[in-house]
């Protein structure tokens, strides 16, 4: 089976045997976007590529997952991931709230540091 992928973005597939051992295939697009700080979003001039596996943070029995598999069972909706760096807004900021919103779903975190 060919699968055609006629856009710019990262695409891979695969086969899992799933609990009643079917095989499903597994397909996976990935975009990869870039912000600036002007909050402008455009496309990454280099895409991510998929993450077949989990990557950890160190040693896989003691640290934490750092990416999770990007391929896996089918899920029933989108992964947002975010990942990047605060720029203080004036000097002497160790605390700072962002946020990420796509469509209707908008999530909030705290960053701390100096």
């Amino acid at each position: 089976m060919d699968l055609l992928n006629d856009t710019r973005w990262v695409m891979v597939r695969g086969v899992i045997l799933v609990r009643d051992g079917a095989e499903t295939l597994i397909v996976a697009l990935k975009a990869t976007y870039s912000i600036s700080e002007e909050g402008t979003l455009t496309v990454a001039e280099k895409q991510a590529p998929i993450k077949p596996v989990e990557e950890y943070t160190g040693e896989p029995d003691s640290t934490s997952i750092e990416h999770e598999s990007e391929l896996g069972p089918a899920k029933l909706g989108t992964d947002v991931f975010l990942r990047g760096s605060a720029l203080a807004p004036r000097r002497g900021t160790t605390y700072l709230e962002v946020g990420l919103r796509v469509g209707p779903v908008q999530e909030k975190a705290a960053v701390f540091g100096n």
